[in-house]
């Protein structure tokens, strides 16, 4: 791997040298000069790629080169919503897309490790499973993952160019739609890489939003929303349901829907959408009858795969209950501040973090209890496999995993992944992998065990990742207030050796200051510094440095990233901890100094 994010170009393997110490200076501020030189950027230009005359001349490592410069350059354009460039491109291409199941993932906190279990899972049980993410951390390879290992850089080059190539008829053909996105591109190449390789589902997380980011041209299997909080506040509205509302439009008619725990402000905008589109449509109850399924049956089957996690472990999240839970056990849904949250249909998941340590987290998870398969189950399956192409999908019944392990029950849980929030993340992936079999017609829904087995196979880098001992040194791309709170709440939970140094840097599109006030009072000391390659500006080491010094006694300045480590470790010394937070874009310079392999599945 070892290339830079977005330029394709090698790393230094080695840490930064000739940091003076700052430790011990009182409240003064600290500027490390550093010795070791900055690292090159240069990258091989081949022309003529994105004019569709690529001759395919160079080495395969020009090729990839001039392939990522291309996309680099793309930055330019920005972000601009929308879905009708991405559609023209893949219609191109020959619509990828429609030859392979999907699962598509939304949230603003933690759809990236979420999707990765989900794929983990699937892939566990020998399917062939592609996954799509953003951003990478040292190379657009890991965007497109199959079989938990990044697209070689000569295929990826090779569909970067075919890529390229439909984004210039694109933009000769309908210049009034403007040029491709470099995040279109990428989703473009992705879809394209999974039907190549003929994957068997792709899991795929949305960039930004939902409704008009270009992950939303897919028909999913299932769709997921995982945790809603406060981002990209200046795209997606200034409020929670806001942004839930742009989040909640990935839900698609026909799909099964997996809800994670939400805040109370977030579940509104995501109920009105399911009551837009959870009714099943004249054409599915047809087919239904068709397929010799009773009038009865039809109505009970009218409800389409819907699971809500439930997590009691977190404070500001609504406890959900369904009418039909409610009814059952005479309860009512309420929010942490009382408020009801009525009327929500499908079933209830709730998972309870057992224990969380570097190593991992355990959890609970109960789903409701077992039903045997129903013959209806095996006629709508049979109804849905006769429909033609593009007909309205059949609702299936919401049948429920087996708890059968081996002879006995369980539901303990293990994911390799620190912080209790992964116990979230975890049962999100466990649901939303055992709707895909509900949905896609499996004829045995996965059992617990596949799913615990999946699960504990899951890798995803960059998140509370320890990269070094002595001192411990670890990786989150914690970078908005809700991140930082559950970074504090790791902190809390692992109790990292002291003293504990953080190295931040942060872009200046977030809300920086509250991120701050979250991790400093758990920190010792603070090297400021900024990502080498942010997408939009970060804050200046200085400003950040100069908020720390008011709560903190040591505090440095390093622009440099590896440099800004290198002082880190000097400062907690052998048996300390340095994090590295506050951007993906700075944890993907660090990390490959540290870690080479990249890889969401062991």
């Amino acid at each position: 791997m070892g290339t830079d994010r977005g330029m394709g170009t090698a790393r230094t393997s080695g840490m930064h040298q000739g940091a003076a110490s700052a430790w011990g200076m009182g409240r003064g501020l600290a500027t490390d000069g550093g010795t070791a030189a900055d690292i090159d950027h240069g990258v091989a230009m081949t022309a003529g790629v994105e004019n569709g005359t690529d001759t395919g001349a160079g080495t395969t490592s020009d090729a990839y080169g001039a392939v990522v410069e291309q996309l680099l350059r793309r930055e330019r354009f920005g972000m601009r919503p929308g879905l009708e460039r991405t559609a023209w491109l893949l219609a191109r291409l020959g619509n990828p897309q429609q030859r392979f199941p999907s699962i598509h993932v939304a949230g603003t906190n933690g759809k990236g490790a979420t999707a990765a279990a989900i794929a983990a899972i699937l892939q566990a049980t020998g399917r062939r499973v592609g996954l799509f993410t953003s951003p990478h951390l040292a190379s657009p390879c890991e965007r497109v993952a199959i079989d938990g290992r990044p697209l070689p850089p000569d295929t990826f080059a090779q569909l970067g160019r075919e890529v390229l190539q439909a984004a210039a008829a694109l933009e000769r053909a309908e210049p009034q739609l403007g040029p491709a996105t470099q995040f279109e591109l990428y989703t473009a190449l992705g879809f394209l890489a999974f039907a190549r390789a003929g994957v068997e589902v792709a899991v795929v997380e949305a960039g930004l939003g939902g409704r008009l980011d270009s992950t939303n041209v897919l028909q999913p299997v299932v769709s997921v929303i995982t945790p809603i909080g406060l981002d990209h506040t200046e795209v997606l509205g200034p409020t929670l349901a806001d942004i839930a509302r742009e989040k909640a439009a990935i839900l698609k008619p026909g799909s099964a829907w997996v809800i994670a725990p939400q805040p109370a402000e977030a579940l509104g905008p995501i109920h009105t959408r399911l009551q837009e589109i959870g009714q099943p449509t004249a054409a599915a109850h047809a087919a239904l009858v068709a397929a010799g399924v009773g009038p009865a049956t039809v109505q009970k089957l009218g409800m389409t795969p819907l699971i809500w996690v439930n997590s009691p472990d977190e404070p500001n999240t609504a406890m959900v209950a369904t009418t039909h839970t409610a009814a059952a056990r005479g309860i009512a849904a309420s929010s942490s501040g009382g408020s009801p949250v009525l009327g929500l249909q499908g079933s209830v998941w709730t998972v309870r973090c057992q224990q969380t340590s570097w190593q991992g987290t355990s959890f609970t998870l109960e789903p409701p209890l077992p039903e045997q398969p129903s013959t209806a189950m095996d006629a709508t399956a049979r109804a849905a496999a006769a429909a033609p192409p593009g007909a309205a999908a059949v609702p299936r019944p919401v049948a429920r995993p087996s708890r059968e392990v081996d002879g006995s029950a369980s539901n303990l849980f293990t994911i390799p992944l620190a912080g209790r929030h992964q116990a979230v993340n975890g049962a999100v992936a466990a649901a939303a992998a055992w709707a895909w079999g509900v949905r896609s017609g499996v004829v045995t829904p996965l059992t617990l065990a596949q799913l615990q087995a999946g699960l504990e196979r899951v890798r995803w880098p960059g998140r509370l990742e320890t990269v070094a001992w002595q001192p411990r040194v670890v990786l989150d791309g914690a970078h908005n207030p809700a991140a930082a709170e559950v970074l504090a709440q790791a902190l809390s939970d692992l109790r990292p050796e002291r003293p504990l140094i953080l190295v931040i840097g942060i872009l200046a599109a977030k809300q920086w200051q509250q991120v701050l006030a979250t991790l400093l009072p758990w920190a010792d000391g603070l090297v400021a510094t900024a990502p080498l390659h942010p997408r939009t500006p970060a804050v200046e080491p200085a400003t950040l440095a100069q908020y720390a010094q008011r709560v903190l006694p040591h505090v440095a300045v390093e622009p440099r990233p590896l440099a800004a480590v290198t002082l880190a470790q000097r400062w907690a010394g052998a048996t300390g901890t340095v994090m590295v937070c506050g951007s993906l874009y700075l944890v993907g310079d660090v990390r490959p100094a540290f870690v080479r392999d990249w890889r969401t599945f062991a």
